[in-house]
């Protein structure tokens, strides 16, 4: 009887280092984001890239980043695009989207907003 509980307590506690390993382990993606793949001429929009300081690359820690601004020459409107790229999901993270970020931070979407339209895929 105690032979088969040092033997389940040892393969308990295996298990459970085998497990954090695999936790803390970052995986690489495979095939990085290819930001080039990203027109710059979206209909009438033409994109200047921008910019981005040091010390915001710092604090993202991203693997790729990407700021760009998209003109329209007709009305003089502008969309910018903002994409940071993570080749690997950082232990202990969750998702960070706009429903769950701005909540957290008191803020609330004004009544009868709509969520924005879904992308197109390039």
């Amino acid at each position: 009887m105690k032979l088969r509980l040092i033997v389940l307590i040892a393969l308990v506690a295996a298990v459970g280092a085998w497990s954090q390993g695999l936790r803390t382990r970052q995986s690489r993606a495979q095939n990085a984001a290819d930001f080039a793949r990203i027109p710059l001429q979206v209909a009438a929009r033409t994109g200047v890239d921008e910019t981005i300081d040091a010390p915001t690359l710092h604090a993202l820690q991203a693997d790729h980043v990407l700021g760009r601004f998209y003109r329209d020459p007709r009305d003089g409107t502008v969309v910018e695009l903002f994409v940071a790229y993570f080749g690997s999901q950082a232990t202990g993270s969750q998702i960070h989207s706009p429903q769950h970020c701005l909540p957290s931070r008191s803020w609330t979407a004004p009544r009868g907003t709509r969520p924005p339209p879904r992308a197109r895929a390039w």
